[in-house]
């Protein structure tokens, strides 16, 4: 982040007095109020709006930060609950809309959208034939908040590309916090966080560290990245969450086989191999023996077969319609590919896999018409590395997980704002060689006749 970047014009001077303003606000709600939430609640909102509103890509980078940080703070608007990264997403929607519609432009999209219609349209469908409105409206709210708003957003609300990188610098940093966190209190339920929650996170942070270290010039950013993935690493492994660890590698192979350096893949492993022994012989017997257990004697690997089983049965009830959305908030949603067939049957289940396909075509295309050495490629890199690693873990956890979820699709709108910017300017280019060809054309007609008339 280049301060020069943010100069001391009128807007900036009043976020810089708003946030004063609030520290005294909420300094005093402190020490003359019994219960100063509401007041913090609103103070926040103001800094974080005027922020948004002066800011916007220091704003995003927050809210995808925030990501991690999954616990509910609104203590349930009846049935519906917001972390903070999922209120800072709302702002930040608040202020687009606003600025969308004084400033008369328009919204880019990706090419993915279409898909993400479809999929909720049966989504919708399917959950009709068995309408359980509490459920499926949260369920399709979710959905709406991050295939739609979150790629949105990060597709169009930031004023330069290069802000977005913002957001995965302050990731890695909250990783980090979080991994440093969990090694110190020697649990990963810290925070008010369930350990496969920050191991997700985690699991994030690594293939993001490894991304930007290989876009990464020689120099401190270079070390201090590596730092940040041994300790991330570190994290990930003691965090025990399993999905998490299969996510990272499937995610980490991916941004290495995407820039092609499958020599440095060798190099990553033979570098992570002896880093991860010393963590594991670091872990306590109980610890390691709970990491390899498999076997359906343990109450969290029965659950999931449980889950798979209650799935096929619901599927096998209705394999074309389904039984709706709202099964995946009444049930351990832990299988994306059961649940997603028990919640929409056959059709479902390919527009779901047609979103997946189309986004990550989209990236592939993308990124085979950038250079490496593109400083927006990390844009198009770690989104791909993201989805997979959410997939794949999705296969033995949550897929719909609220902090994960709206990284994975807030990515896929970074890497959609870059999309657009390489198709205009193809455009552009194509719309100059155009007018040159035309222009030489011209001249060799004038050139034509000028010999035409000397000879005549």
């Amino acid at each position: 982040m280049k301060f020069n970047e943010f100069k001391l014009t009128s807007t900036s001077m009043l976020v810089v007095a708003t946030l004063i303003m609030g520290c005294f606000l909420a300094l005093g709600a402190g020490l003359t109020m019994d219960d100063p939430m509401m007041v913090y609640a609103i103070i926040y909102g103001s800094i974080f709006t005027a922020i948004a509103w002066r800011f916007p890509g220091l704003a995003l980078a927050i809210t995808f930060a925030s990501a991690p940080l999954q616990e509910d703070l609104t203590n349930g608007v009846g049935s519906i609950r917001f972390s903070i990264a999922e209120i800072d997403l709302a702002l930040c929607l608040a202020v687009f809309i606003f600025r969308r519609i004084t400033q008369q432009r328009g919204i880019k999209f990706g090419p993915y959208m279409l898909p993400v219609l479809l999929y909720m349209s049966i989504c919708m469908a399917s959950s009709l034939v068995d309408w359980r409105p509490d459920t499926v409206m949260i369920a399709m709210l979710q959905m709406v908040l991050y295939f739609v708003l979150a790629t949105i957003l990060y597709s169009n609300f930031a004023e330069k590309p290069e802000q977005l990188l913002w957001a995965y610098n302050l990731l890695i940093a909250v990783c980090v916090f979080l991994a440093l966190a969990g090694l110190m209190a020697n649990t990963f339920f810290v925070f008010g966080l369930h350990k496969n929650g920050i191991g997700s996170s985690l699991g994030f942070g690594v293939v993001v560290c490894i991304e930007l270290w290989m876009a990464a010039e020689k120099g401190k950013t270079k070390i201090f990245l590596f730092l940040a993935t041994v300790i991330i690493t570190a994290g990930l492994i003691f965090s025990l969450s399993r999905g998490s660890w299969l996510g990272a590698i499937a995610g980490t192979v991916v941004v290495i086989a995407l820039r092609g350096k499958f020599k440095f893949l060798l190099q990553v492993m033979i570098v992570l191999i002896p880093v991860v022994a010393i963590f594991w012989n670091l872990l306590p017997k109980e610890k390691q023996d709970y990491a390899t257990g498999f076997g359906k004697e343990r109450d969290n690997i029965m659950a999931r077969y449980q889950t798979i089983d209650y799935a096929r049965t619901q599927f096998e009830k209705s394999p074309f319609y389904g039984v709706g959305i709202g099964l995946r908030k009444e049930v351990d949603a832990t299988n994306i590919f059961w649940i997603t067939l028990a919640e929409t049957g056959v059709p479902g289940l390919i527009a779901f896999a047609s979103v997946q396909v189309v986004a990550f075509l989209m990236l592939y295309k993308t990124q085979k018409r950038m250079s490496r050495k593109d400083k927006l490629y990390p844009l198009i890199g770690a989104p791909a590395g993201l989805m997979v690693n959410k997939l794949v873990h999705g296969m033995v956890d949550h897929y719909y997980a609220r902090g994960p979820l709206l990284m994975v699709w807030a990515s896929v709108g970074m890497a959609t704002m870059v999309y657009h910017i390489l198709k205009d300017r193809e455009a552009a280019e194509v719309r100059q060689s155009a007018l040159r060809a035309e222009a030489a054309y011209r001249e060799r007609v004038l050139e034509t006749m000028k010999i035409r008339q000397a000879s005549g």
